[in-house]
């Protein structure tokens, strides 16, 4: 018993010689200041400090929802440029009677990469596949960009191989930001035969960070409202390329009076035979202008119940900068 009181005695004394020897809470001058007198303002510098970990690096926006897959494949570091990470989602879209693979590549590393990506579309029931490629060199660092896979079939299995490689040249990509879905416009249409008819056109704006033509290519995907396809424009890099400047679309200079300071691009995907242009009446301005393209909500057109709350996605295929391509283009494209 007297061994047990002794020890338990020590450990006591242990404790005690802790507790009185624990350092002292540091103490945050600033914050101590600020409580006695809350009235009193302090330089903003001294006052707000910010924690990097708060601050977003990559500031990519996926409208697509409800991938099939998703996957993370590390990036290495490549000399002074540190590592990063790749991620991959896909999903596999109702176009018709077919299916298309939409991908999505997101780039968080402040490397620019070559892109190589093989998919392969199996319809499992009747045993036949198809093996697709996809390219993008010169991918942004921090960039996000979506990878069509069309087939034109129907397929219910989709699986993919993708490589890269450190790209060492200029890249164009982080300079189109905020890139918005815009809606479906209208514009007047020549007919076949008779007046003029109503065309349907879908609708982005971007900011163009560079001062210097960026001549590209793209695909556009147009969804309804349960995400199924509607349409779809793939402009491969030998039939058509475009370009964008601020204050341009595909064919030329934007009227001031058309655009607020953005750029648009458009896909015209639907002609309206049935709505004559001449029947359709434009708030506010109460005239149909020949070409202009209107948003649908300042019309009295009402859209066919197929296209009513849509929105699509662009996919871009190359981004070649003030290079201009190798395709012929037709006379008077683009100029002023």
């Amino acid at each position: 018993m007297k061994k047990l009181l002794t020890f338990t005695l020590a450990a006591l004394m242990l404790l005690t010689f802790l507790t009185s020897c624990r350092m002292p809470e540091k103490k945050d001058p600033f914050k101590e200041i600020l409580e006695e007198n809350p009235e009193m303002e302090l330089p903003k510098s001294e006052v707000m400090e910010v924690d990097p970990d708060t601050i977003p690096k990559y500031e990519i926006e996926d409208s697509v929802k409800d991938y099939d897959d998703e996957q993370v494949i590390e990036i290495p570091a490549d000399g002074d440029l540190p590592g990063g990470e790749l991620v991959v989602k896909y999903k596999i879209c109702n176009y018709g009677d077919n299916n298309l693979a939409l991908v999505s590549v997101e780039n968080h590393s402040e490397q620019a990469l070559s892109i190589s990506i093989d998919g392969v579309c199996e319809n499992t029931l009747e045993e036949r596949s198809k093996t697709i490629n996809r390219e993008f060199e010169g991918f942004a660092a921090n960039w996000q960009n979506y990878f069509v896979f069309y087939p034109t079939m129907e397929f219910d299995e989709f699986s993919y191989e993708i490589n890269f490689e450190p790209y060492d040249g200029e890249t164009y990509g982080q300079y189109v930001t905020n890139l918005e879905w815009d809606g479906i416009r209208i514009s007047r249409n020549p007919a076949v035969s008779g007046e003029p008819v109503t065309q349907l056109s879908a609708y982005w704006f971007f900011d163009y960070a560079d001062n210097k033509d960026n001549w590209y290519s793209c695909d556009y995907v147009l969804f309804d409202a349960e995400g199924e396809v509607l349409d779809l424009g793939m402009n491969s890099l030998e039939d058509v390329t475009f370009y964008a400047t601020q204050g341009r679309d595909s064919m030329g200079p934007v009227p001031a009076e058309w655009w607020d300071g953005r750029n648009p691009i458009h896909y015209g995907f639907y002609v309206d035979h049935s709505t004559l242009w001449s029947e359709v009446t434009l708030d506010p301005m109460g005239e149909n202008f020949l070409y202009a393209e209107h948003p649908v909500e300042e019309t009295d057109y009402v859209l066919p119940d197929k296209y009513q709350n849509t929105y699509g996605i662009i996919a871009w295929n190359d981004m070649l900068g003030p290079n201009r391509p190798t395709v012929t283009l037709p006379e008077g494209y683009g100029q002023s």
